[in-house]
């Protein structure tokens, strides 16, 4: 479980619902997804580009609430706006950026094993 400044932060995920410390924080659905404040649902829509790829989520009423823009090989610019507004993002895919560290971490050492 990561942890933020000392506590542990846990994610479970039941079916298509996430869970964060408990508390359902989103569904996902088809085209989207919805977020909970206590009982009442909001919507939240994806417009993807031709690969797939979520360039941009609206909210239920049109407002825009994010915008990524990405390199062909994925790394999102770092231009876009409320990057972090959900994790689901290059070909709809959830980034996990602790696991991305890791892995760049582990494709460095190998690379520089290499070369010794």
């Amino acid at each position: 479980m990561p942890t933020k400044a000392g506590k542990t932060h846990s994610m479970e995920y039941i079916g298509s619902h996430i869970y964060e410390d408990g508390v359902l924080k989103q569904t996902l659905i088809e085209g989207g997804y919805l977020t909970y404040s206590g009982n009442t649902p909001a919507y939240h829509f994806y417009v993807k580009d031709h690969l797939g790829n979520n360039r941009m989520v609206m909210s239920a009423s049109g407002a825009v609430e994010q915008v990524v823009h990405y390199y062909p090989y994925g790394m999102a610019f770092a231009d876009g706006t409320n990057a972090d507004a959900q994790r689901f993002k290059y070909n709809g895919k959830e980034l996990d950026e602790e696991r991305l560290r890791e892995e760049v971490k582990e494709g460095l050492r190998k690379a520089l094993g290499m070369y010794r």
